[in-house]
């Protein structure tokens, strides 16, 4: 048993070492795309292939298939042919059991039945590759296993209540956004939140709020449990696990009656070519961690605990939103509006050159991002402070991220014909159009797909999407 032991852990810390070597090595696609991919001319293509990837084995029946064909296509042009597939651990059983055309008698026929027999022991190949699956390593004495291929990332979004002239006289201007933390939309209430932003108004410009705006609502700080993907191509041409002398050393304690022994094992994986790896990240939610809830922060200009400026020294949130006043200005012309903010915006009002650079992006980011985004930025709330994106994180780096950037999020407003709140503004960011209530399951990585929704179909003019 105590041999059988030793087998184990080595086995154990070889499998532990060819994945970090394999999320440790430098990524050349990821480099080649920052320097020499499609050009972003505009602020709507920012973080384009990562929302596109983001959770696409859920958002998507095909959604594997299509990033197969993607990866080995781009693949290509460096001349190297992957044949091997690594998914995080539970994705087999996903791919495989949920329902959809493999699975569904009335569009698989008879093979559905085998299909369900076989389960993950379908995803022993893939589209010519071989599969394997991680599983969570013991590791560090951290209490729980740890899959290396699962790390928490962070994504954003915004929302505008509507203008009195967009909701129109005596109409009400409150908006229903989703909640992860309850699986519904949930109301946000305008008097309320205007009193907040007004709040957060004065403490950042130190003058009263003007009594015409609107809200503007921040949630950037939306975490989630994200695993990845390794395509690679086998073999020696990409990397080898060095193994030194092995060295065992026995010995005898007689008082006790009992052999000693004390192993060595010394090894390195080593990756040679990094041409022949390609990180597929953030293709599967494994689970909702916080930040996408209905909780507002209170404002700075009161003296209520837990306000943003005083968690962001801790690094932990319990809140979820952060509500800022856009007051009404006038144009050159003489026209009184409300400015509506840029999509998507960084809440310090400017792009990171980090996240400029890493999409090869042209875009002129002169201007703030929302009316008084400055001020904010370096006032009370401090966004200033926030840690930002940094284009040369290894996948396994050991630093924690705050994310800025938010995009339009979806959200529900009044409609004056339909009297209901059913004028939709889609969703434009990471999880895509399809947010409705019970897409929890969903995003945690539970047995299902997202819905299409078809939204499309609800948009009217007034809607910004």
């Amino acid at each position: 048993m105590n041999l059988r032991q030793i087998v184990d852990s080595v086995n154990e810390t070889a499998y532990h070492g060819v994945i970090h070597a394999l999320l440790s090595s430098k990524n050349h696609y990821k480099e080649w795309e920052r320097q020499h991919g499609a050009t972003v001319t505009r602020p709507g293509q920012l973080l384009r292939a990562q929302r596109r990837r983001w959770a696409v084995v859920q958002k998507q029946e095909r959604g594997l298939y299509l990033l197969d064909a993607e990866l080995k296509d781009q693949m290509k042009y460096e001349g190297v042919s992957p044949n091997v597939w690594i998914l995080p651990s539970k994705m087999s059983i996903y791919v495989t059991m949920v329902p959809s055309a493999e699975v569904e008698f009335y569009r698989k026929g008879s093979g559905a039945s085998a299909n369900l027999e076989k389960g993950p022991d379908n995803l022993l190949t893939f589209r010519g590759s071989k599969v394997f699956e991680t599983r969570p390593f013991d590791i560090d004495f951290i209490g729980e296993p740890r899959d290396l291929l699962v790390r928490q990332r962070q994504i954003g979004e915004y929302f505008v209540f509507p203008t009195q002239a967009e909701a129109g006289d005596g109409n009400p201007r409150h908006i229903y956004i989703y909640s992860m933390d309850s699986d519904r939309f949930e109301k946000m209430d305008y008097d309320a939140l205007a009193e907040q932003a007004k709040t957060n108004y004065e403490a950042a410009f130190k003058s009263t709020a003007p009594a015409s705006g609107t809200v503007l609502l921040l949630r950037p700080f939306q975490t989630y449990n994200m695993a990845s993907g390794v395509l690679m191509k086998g073999g020696l041409d990409t990397g080898f696990t060095a193994h030194g002398h092995h060295d065992f050393m026995l010995t005898d304690d007689v008082i006790h009656k009992v052999h000693i022994g004390h192993y060595t094992f010394y090894h390195k994986s080593i990756v040679k070519q990094s041409k022949n790896i390609i990180l597929a990240e953030d293709i599967f939610a494994h689970s909702y961690v916080s930040g996408e809830g209905s909780g507002v922060f209170p404002p700075e200009g009161g003296t209520g605990k837990d306000r943003f400026s005083q968690q962001l020294a801790r690094d932990t949130f319990t809140h979820d939103i952060i509500p800022i006043w856009i007051p009404e200005v006038t144009t050159p012309d003489g026209k009184k509006i409300i400015p509506h903010p840029q999509n998507p915006l960084d809440i310090t009002g400017h792009h990171n050159n980090h996240t400029l650079d890493a999409n090869n992006s042209t875009i002129d980011d002169e201007n703030e991002h929302y009316a008084g985004a400055d001020t904010y930025a370096n006032g009370p709330l401090g966004f200033n402070r926030l840690q930002n994106y940094d284009q040369n994180d290894q996948f396994l780096s050991p630093m924690r991220h705050l994310n800025t950037v938010c995009f339009q999020g979806h959200q529900l407003s009044w409609d004056s014909e339909k009297k209901s709140f059913a004028k939709v503004t889609t969703n434009t960011g990471h999880w895509g159009p399809n947010v409705y209530p019970g897409c929890r399951a969903v995003r945690n990585g539970e047995n299902a797909f997202l819905k299409d929704m078809e939204y499309e179909k609800l948009a009217v003019g007034g809607a910004r999407n």
